[in-house]
């Protein structure tokens, strides 16, 4: 039984099956990072839009990546993005959505909320919040799909948001107004990485339970 746990450890690590669950972001490559808490998948560049000239084309004028809650919906609902490594090509992007619509404040309500609190470990009001392995993090509202009412979305700030009386906290959601403009960051369900059969597991862990005994067996 002794010899046996290395074994199944062995083989939990190959397949990416784990005793214990943490919540940890993997980088993919190719641009894009798996959330396993959420279990979906972020766009590593958190301001693709300006990155990729979406709002110089949209208004004529670089907004450096921000865009109005209707014209953002649009933008991740529309994305096709290439993994830059495998060169497959995504289209079922989306907004992230908050969960709790009621509950603004310091909280993990919400998709961006958790990979803040949870995947990230920040705190709140954190005047230097740790991002890696993301890049362009901007400091302002980032658009929720989820509305408010008639005239409000839900919004997340990453950084510090500067205001004429202070500034708006790290961690915080809020409702910011839905033609004003904020940031936006697309996300997906699921992973890219390709998960072994079912089959090839058991065929590669048969294989290697043969080998422990044949080893066991010129040992006799």
């Amino acid at each position: 039984m002794r010899k046996i746990f290395p074994l199944i450890t062995f083989l939990a690590i190959i397949f990416g099956v784990t005793v214990t669950t943490y919540a940890t972001l993997w980088d993919r490559g190719g641009g894009l990072i798996y959330d396993d808490v959420l279990n979906i998948t972020w766009l590593q560049n958190a301001n693709y839009v300006n990155t990729s000239r979406y709002d110089d084309a949209l208004y004529g004028f670089d907004t450096n990546g921000m865009l109005t809650w209707q014209d953002a919906m649009l933008w991740a609902n529309n994305l096709s993005y290439t993994d830059t490594q495998t060169g497959i090509i995504y289209n079922d992007w989306r907004l992230p959505i908050t969960f709790y619509p009621s509950a603004d404040g310091y909280n993990d309500g919400s998709e961006m909320g958790s990979l803040y609190y949870v995947g990230l470990k920040n705190l709140w009001g954190d005047p230097s919040p740790l991002f890696s392995p993301f890049e362009n993090v901007q400091d302002y509202w980032y658009w929720s799909q989820t509305g408010y009412e008639v005239e409000f979305a839900w919004g997340f700030s990453f950084r510090d948001i500067p205001t004429t009386s202070g500034f708006i906290e790290s961690g915080y959601q809020a409702t910011p107004y839905k033609p004003a403009v904020a940031y936006c960051w697309a996300v997906r369900d699921g992973d890219v990485a390709p998960v072994p059969e079912l089959s090839t597991m058991l065929l590669l862990g048969s294989g290697l339970l043969g080998l422990v005994g044949l080893k066991r067996k010129f040992r006799k």
